[in-house]
């Protein structure tokens, strides 16, 4: 026995030693682990050297390592809630990261060569190209050893001067060659922009049927968020190597449920740990004597601008990593870059509680009916359509200032379309559910199952409309917005024009950018978007969506590389409170 024992835990260690321990989940050593116990206890396993990877099996038969594949999908599987059930915000948290684990980018002249050449490591699962230039092919893999193994089996290129940094993003240097052998390869997604960015609005019998279309093609997708978390995976393996408990975890659009396909990637850096997922879990605590000797900073706020600064000069050396931007005299201090190789722009901070709790809030507040997201999304064509919105650079609402109008709305129906927050945290009775800022203690349910099913059973179309006549005859001038109450409270003299309250910190307005012209402008606007609805049906050959968005003015046809623009200096802004901020810019 001492001697098979011996040779299968030197095969743990070579494999352990020559793999980055960054890309290696602990669930996978916990599978060596384990066999290797039972072999303590005498079960009859045999183990097989191999060039690549080494697997033990229960027959003496050796089974090759894409056996293992099967564990990983199962385990996959079983994250996944079932049919019709609202997963939980952990739940697609752990299910996406487990996906872009097991993923890898390469940039290919020849697709079907390239995917020929990626299932000799392994089952490849999914397989989409990038937009729009469509050079770069996300794989996913059906286990995460296998995109372990392309990645140790790539070399750097012979080139002077380059950073030898090794990421997940590779370049298939031989696609164009032809080749001997065809292998079974999955059907590749072609994630194309006409769809989503087409202005053409078909008429349908119904407006809720226009709405609901909208939404289908303007919200995110799978391919779109597996983009993302792939892309904070790549900076979190990048920390790793310095920061072996540090996680980047996507907040904002990307998870709250009312993220569009042309959204920013909003991440933030977990240094220590902070959010435990059953996947990641540290090794914090006072028993250890031996502690790590570490810098310390007077204020969270100096702690993100070096940390910041440190991120940004490792970005700046990544791959396809350009127009980076250090925006750290903001109340929140990020970093913007535009990640080339997805097309994506992307915004860093350091982790903030008050970020991923709005986060929650607002999936819970986006999956509790299945109204709000289509009514979110045909007002925010509108305000786009009309410009009356913007990403805080001007002085007109953002899009979370149009969320929290539309939510605080639906609060004031009779019966109600969606509860309060007061409501929501006395759901939340787990410890789990119960959480600080700013030492006041707040509470949101896990489970979206607990939320109150609404008796409201007002169409899109009479929602919708009632959302344009009630704003534009809200009373701006003294009334202020609390979606925690869901009802109006008195402002104060010196108040901005329009006063929404942050719901996770009461002494800020989520609309505190907002100009006096800029409400005119909206509640104008308003009125006569009601008009229009109310007249739609006098047109029967039209949409109702095409005649609620047309414009006097020529509306510019947007195209898909204009929505990447570069972000000048000149418009930083905070944006975690949406206002233009006199922000300090270190190029």
């Amino acid at each position: 026995m001492a001697a098979p024992l011996t040779k299968t835990l030197c095969v743990f260690c070579r494999y352990r030693s020559r793999t980055n321990h960054s890309l290696v989940t602990s669930k996978t050593a916990n599978i060596f682990e384990s066999k290797f116990v039972s072999i303590l206890h005498g079960k009859k396993y045999s183990i097989k050297p191999s060039t690549k990877v080494y697997t033990v099996s229960k027959s003496k038969k050796v089974k090759e390592s894409n056996r293992t594949d099967v564990s990983d999908e199962k385990q996959a599987k079983a994250t996944k809630t079932k049919a019709g059930a609202i997963p939980l915000f952990n739940q697609i948290l752990e299910q996406k990261y487990s996906e872009a684990r097991r993923s890898i980018l390469v940039r290919t002249y020849n697709v079907e060569n390239t995917l020929d050449l990626l299932s000799t490591y392994g089952r490849v699962s999914h397989a989409q190209l990038i937009m729009p230039e469509k050079s770069f092919l996300l794989v996913e893999f059906s286990n995460e050893i296998n995109a372990v193994k392309v990645q140790n089996s790539s070399q750097l290129f012979n080139e002077a001067n380059q950073f030898p940094m090794r990421t997940r993003i590779l370049c298939d240097t031989k696609s164009h060659l032809p080749l001997k052998k065809r292998r079974q390869v999955p059907e590749v997604l072609d994630g194309s922009y006409d769809n989503k960015i087409s202005e053409v609005y078909p008429h349908l019998p119904t407006v809720d049927k226009e709405i609901e279309m909208l939404c289908e093609r303007r919200l995110l997708d799978d391919q779109d968020l597996r983009l993302r978390f792939f892309a904070c995976l790549v900076i979190e393996d990048m920390l790793q190597s310095v920061l072996p408990e540090s996680r980047v975890i996507p907040y904002g659009s990307c998870m709250n449920g009312f993220g569009w396909w042309n959204s920013d990637l909003d991440m933030m850096i977990c240094l220590d740990n902070e959010l435990k997922t059953s996947h990641y879990k540290g090794s914090t605590g006072n028993q250890q004597a031996l502690k790590f000797l570490t810098e310390i900073f007077n204020t969270e706020r100096q702690l993100a601008q070096r940390t910041l600064s440190f991120v940004a000069a490792l970005l700046e050396l990544s791959p396809r990593v350009n127009s980076m931007l250090k925006i750290l005299g903001a109340r929140v201090p990020i970093i913007r870059f535009k990640h080339n190789a997805l097309s994506l722009p992307c915004d860093v901070s350091l982790h903030a509680v008050d970020s991923i709790k709005m986060t929650e809030l607002l999936y819970l507040m986006s999956v509790c009916d299945s109204r709000v997201k289509p009514l979110l999304c045909a007002i925010k064509q509108w305000a786009i359509a009309h410009n009356l919105t913007s990403s805080g650079e001007q002085q007109k609402p953002t899009t979370i200032g149009f969320i929290m109008m539309l939510i605080f709305f639906l609060q004031t129906r009779t019966p109600a379309v969606l509860p309060t927050f007061r409501q929501l945290q006395t759901l939340a009775k787990h410890p789990s559910d119960k959480f600080f800022i700013d030492d006041v203690e707040y509470g949101l349910p896990k489970n979206p199952s607990l939320m109150p099913i609404s008796e409201n059973k007002e169409s899109l179309e009479n929602l919708l409309l009632g959302f344009f006549e009630y704003y534009s005859q809200f009373d701006f001038d003294k009334k202020a917005i609390s979606i925690t109450e869901g009802a109006t409270f008195e402002k104060q003299a010196d108040s901005r024009p329009i006063y929404i309250e942050n719901p996770l910190s009461v002494s800020l307005n989520i609309c505190q950018n907002v100009g006096s012209s800029q409400l005119s402008e909206l509640t104008a606007a308003m009125k006569e978007a009601a008009l229009k609805l109310k007249s739609a049906h006098n047109e029967p050959n039209r949409s109702a969506l095409s005649i609620l968005f047309e414009t006097n003015e020529p509306h510019p046809v947007v195209e898909a590389a204009d929505l990447f623009r570069e972000i000048t200096p000149d418009q930083a802004t905070d944006n975690q409170s949406g206002s233009v901020v006199n922000s300090e810019v270190v190029h």
